[in-house]
């Protein structure tokens, strides 16, 4: 009976049901991710270390609810939710970012640095697909060769054999 009073008294905050208590844990999440941040000593660090301090930081929350967190994300990949989700996700980088020292408007500097990343992972996909490529052929090379040299040394024995004889 308390179950289904307490359903009665949620219904009409929690309209979306549990997707509205993942989006109100997110929110307090990000504000205690930007406190802690404040409070941090990011200025000593490079801005490899600062980022890394805020994705920590951020994750750190995370940890207790490891067992049911996974069913949170679950509901917030779900096509009715996923805006909400990416608007979190989207704030969470930016006020990482913005700790870390990127305080230009709309993060400029990130995007710019984005693009130079992705960039990057462009030229060493292609880098890696053409190892890739140059390993088969060299292969397929070393393979004909091998039959070839093999074809000869056969060749080779029966001529010995043919002289002994």
């Amino acid at each position: 009976m308390i179950n289904a009073q307490w359903l009665l008294v949620t219904a009409g905050i929690l309209k979306r049901g549990p997707m509205d208590v993942v989006d109100y844990t997110m929110e307090l999440w990000f504000q205690q991710m930007k406190q802690d941040l404040e409070k941090a000593n990011l200025q000593e660090m490079n801005v490899t270390s600062r980022i890394q301090t805020g994705i920590k930081t951020r994750l750190s929350y995370v940890v207790p609810y490891l067992d049911k967190w996974p069913q949170a994300m679950y509901l917030g990949i779900d096509p009715k939710n996923l805006g909400n989700t990416v608007q979190h996700i989207h704030k969470i980088s930016d006020e990482i970012w913005f700790q870390a020292g990127d305080k230009s408007k709309n993060q400029e500097a990130t995007w710019e640095f984005l693009d130079r990343r992705l960039q990057d992972v462009v030229t060493t996909g292609s880098q890696i697909g053409l190892v890739i490529s140059l390993s088969f052929h060299t292969f397929l090379i070393g393979k004909k060769l091998i039959k070839c040299n093999d074809n000869r040394g056969q060749q080779y024995r029966n001529d010995i054999q043919a002289v002994q004889i």
